[in-house]
């Protein structure tokens, strides 16, 4: 009876070793902070293209699963460090993180920062020549090239004239309501303001210069989470079937 009893809890084990999964997926956590369109706040959680990456990312691969942890533009550094998320995405090593312990994975989208100002300002695009002389709106939080990507809010405010609204939308209605000078915001944001509120269509002008060009990774703690190598796969996965692009076509006008 011993004997048959050991063959049958054998023969269980089996089984349950078959149902289950070889390995566990490891919980990946990716930061977001509010950066339209590449980040937006919904009633569900953090939203846009982000949202759309990290479910294309779960598509393609099985050792891990990513999900978004919400932060902000200020507290990104400090969260990292306190291990709430280990990496974030639409990243650029420019932005803060040179001094930390983190890498950063190739370059996987592009894009632009644009000098946005009245139509009607004196001298066209000559006006841009000296974007650091004007009132500027720069999103509290971020980086530009104008200020040689010091994000400080308070270096910011004592080395430049600037208003630091919250989001690209309020600086380019600070544009329009004549409140600053020149917004700097991303340049397809423009692209979806102009889309939905056409009435301010031919109000702006803006610089043939771009701020700042971006060239976007993910940065990843070096001791938590993939390695940047794992990181470029996926990568190279979402580029090869497509995903890459397809995460641009809604926010492409």
């Amino acid at each position: 009876m011993r004997a048959l009893f050991t063959v049958f809890s054998a023969a269980i084990a089996a089984v349950l070793m078959m149902v289950q999964p070889a390995t566990a997926q490891q919980s990946v956590k990716i930061g977001a902070y509010y950066f339209p369109p590449y980040a937006t706040n919904t009633v569900e959680g953090m939203g846009g293209m982000v949202a759309d990456l990290v479910l294309a990312m779960n598509d393609v691969q099985d050792d891990y699963v990513f999900e978004i942890v919400p932060t902000s533009a200020t507290d990104r550094y400090a969260d990292l460090e306190a291990g709430k998320f280990y990496m974030l995405a639409f990243e650029n090593i420019a932005w803060g993180w040179q001094d930390m312990p983190v890498d950063a994975s190739e370059v996987f989208m592009g894009g632009s920062e644009v000098y946005v100002a009245a139509s009607g300002v004196e001298g066209g695009q000559a006006f841009f020549d000296n974007v650091a002389e004007h009132k500027i709106a720069a999103v509290y939080g971020f980086h530009y090239g104008f200020a040689d990507f010091n994000g400080d809010p308070a270096y910011l405010q004592t080395s430049y004239s600037v208003e630091q609204p919250l989001n690209p939308c309020t600086s380019l209605y600070y544009v329009l309501d004549g409140r600053i000078d020149v917004a700097v915001v991303p340049e397809i944001y423009l692209e979806m303001f102009l889309q939905n509120y056409a009435q301010y269509q031919g109000r702006f002008l803006v610089g043939d210069t771009p701020d700042q060009t971006y060239e976007h990774s993910f940065v990843v703690s070096r001791d938590h989470g993939p390695a940047v190598e794992e990181l470029n796969d996926i990568i190279a996965k979402l580029r090869d079937n497509g995903d890459l692009d397809r995460l641009m076509e809604p926010y492409l006008f």
